[in-house]
């Protein structure tokens, strides 16, 4: 189980903000693919990554919460982060679009934080954040 956080800043309410996820992590070879637990505002995320050495890199996409500020907004770009030397965390940056073709940025980050791999101990995630 792992904790994925990245920032945003909003040029409408000029503020950042922080998007909280959940996510399943599954390496096959040098492919990771993450999906995120059921969220409390209905947003879900997905990455489609590649692992080459202490490089991730790949795509990431969010469609946010149907009753939030982006009405269900389907929002994607690329995402490149480096793994820490224990391999617990990964850091970096994404690049996305946003709306009136605005490029946007943002630091990202995801920690593990727990061995689940039982359906039990998974659905404890859900809803969290």
């Amino acid at each position: 189980m792992w904790h994925s956080r990245y920032l945003y800043y909003s040029n409408k309410r000029e503020a950042e903000f922080a998007g909280e996820h959940y996510i399943v992590l599954r390496q096959t070879g040098t492919s990771l693919r993450g999906q995120s637990l059921p969220h409390t505002t209905g947003s879900r995320l997905e990455l489609d990554l590649t692992i080459d050495g202490a490089v991730v890199g790949g795509h990431w996409s969010e469609r946010t919460s149907p009753s939030g500020y982006y009405r269900g907004a389907l929002y994607q770009g690329t995402l490149q982060m480096l793994i820490s030397p224990m391999r617990s965390d990964m850091a970096g940056k994404w690049v996305g679009f946003g709306k009136n073709f605005r490029i946007n940025t943002g630091e990202w980050e995801i920690v593990w934080v727990d061995h689940a791999s039982s359906a039990r101990k998974v659905r404890e995630y859900h809803l969290r954040v």
